[in-house]
């Protein structure tokens, strides 16, 4: 029996990520690492980026809602917010954005860098692909 390549495997997927091409032909990539409505293949090792996904994810969770502004204060928002993450061939992360009211805050800037320092396999592919994963900014307890 042949050894198992990335291709062949079929990781079981987040339920928190939405998974897009982003290039000339955008589409929904599919379960094996995407493939667009134009034939694009993007062939991404989707269980290697959801390990480091689900890494920064957990990071935010501990760290990123005791964000302070310059005069020290924790100013919040704290809740469950979307990150969308644009993932460069080279296996860096080349955009992380925030929705208002997260975005432009301490605690958003936390989240932002958390993502951005993720690093995952390159691929081979004619397009990036962007990603929607939810992280939780949690209230840090008064002592």
């Amino acid at each position: 029996m042949p050894a198992e390549t990335a291709d062949d495997r079929q990781p079981s997927g987040p339920k928190k990520a939405d998974h897009e091409s982003v290039g000339d032909a955008p589409a929904a990539a599919s379960a094996q690492g995407g493939a667009s409505d134009a034939g694009d293949v993007v062939s991404y090792d989707r269980e290697a980026v959801e390990t480091q996904l689900k890494r920064g994810a957990r990071q935010v969770k501990a760290n990123c809602g005791s964000a302070t502004d310059a005069d020290g204060n924790r100013t919040g928002p704290w809740g469950t917010t979307r990150a969308s993450i644009v993932l460069g061939r080279n296996g860096h992360v080349r955009k992380v954005t925030l929705e208002a009211p997260y975005d432009g805050k301490p605690v958003g800037d936390c989240v932002v860098h958390a993502f951005e320092k993720l690093l995952f396999p390159p691929y081979a592919g004619s397009s990036d692909v962007a990603l929607e994963w939810d992280v939780e900014l949690v209230k840090p307890k008064t002592p």
